[in-house]
């Protein structure tokens, strides 16, 4: 693995790290996702401090290229967090459906109430009283 790899994984682990804890400290982001990130960042600051774990997978695996071994894991790492997202989007997608359900029916709810109020029926009692009346009138 050459140094310009090396510098560039530890410079972007770092910044990853940096950027994290600014956010947490925000409260911009929640905690599992800081988790993750954070040890991506240690796991890459690892590979780039010692290349030999790099050149062992490698190797193991049959790449060719430490680097591209980095690159493969790097890809997966993102291939799971997009995952993972995607997951929690769908969840949240999910909850949001049924609030909106919810809150239309309680709306309609609301709804139905006020025009009762603005528009009071007529009490049964004062419909047959008056249409006894009229029915005793006419013969």
């Amino acid at each position: 693995m050459s140094i310009s790899l090396r510098v560039i994984l530890i410079i972007a682990s770092v910044v990853t790290a940096i950027c994290i804890f600014v956010k947490i400290r925000k409260s911009q982001v929640r905690i599992e996702d800081a988790v993750y990130w954070i040890i991506t960042s240690i796991l890459l600051v690892v590979i780039s401090i010692v290349p030999g774990i790099a050149e062992f997978f490698s190797n193991l695996i049959g790449i060719m290229s430490p680097a591209n071994f980095i690159f493969l894991c790097i890809i997966f790492i993102l291939l799971i967090k997009v995952f993972s997202l995607s997951i929690r989007s769908s969840q949240l997608d999910n909850k949001l459906s049924s609030l909106v359900q919810r809150f239309a029916l309680q709306q309609h709810d609301i709804d139905v109430l006020k025009s009762r109020q603005t528009n009071p029926k007529p009490d049964t009692d004062e419909i047959s009283d008056s249409d006894s009346s009229k029915n005793s009138s006419h013969p």
